[in-house]
Order: C-alpha cells, then structure tokens, then sequence
C-alpha cells in the first residue's frame, strides 16, 4: 500500500467521507451542509481538520523503497 493510502486509510470514515465529497467531488459547504445535517461552517471546519490529519498522518507513514 502507498504512503497515501496508509494515511488515508488510517483515517475515521467520517473525515475520509467529507474529504472525497469536498476534494474530489469538488462539493461547497453549503450543498454538503443539509446533506451531512450539518452547518456550512462546521462542513468547512471538518474538512480543515481532516486535512491536518491527513497530512500527519502522510508525513508519519513510513517511506516504501520501491
């Protein structure tokens, strides 16, 4: 397994959730907002949290010689 993967694995499911709906499925706070039950500031909030960890959790992982 990729570093990236480790470190996205090693994630809750909820942070890799709105990860994916915000990073990739290019969502704004605000559609996810309802969707999650959640405000916009709180989606936002999450995903600066998720992010954080997942870059932690990036530099923690250890290195894979190829």
């Amino acid at each position: 397994m990729s570093r990236a993967a480790t470190a996205l694995a090693s994630l809750p499911a909820r942070w890799r959730h709105v990860l994916w709906l915000v990073d990739v499925e290019r969502y704004s706070p605000s559609e996810l907002g309802s969707r999650l039950s959640m405000t916009p500031n709180a989606v936002s909030s999450l995903a600066a949290r998720a992010r954080k960890a997942l870059r932690a959790a990036y530099h923690a992982a250890p290195t894979v010689d190829a």
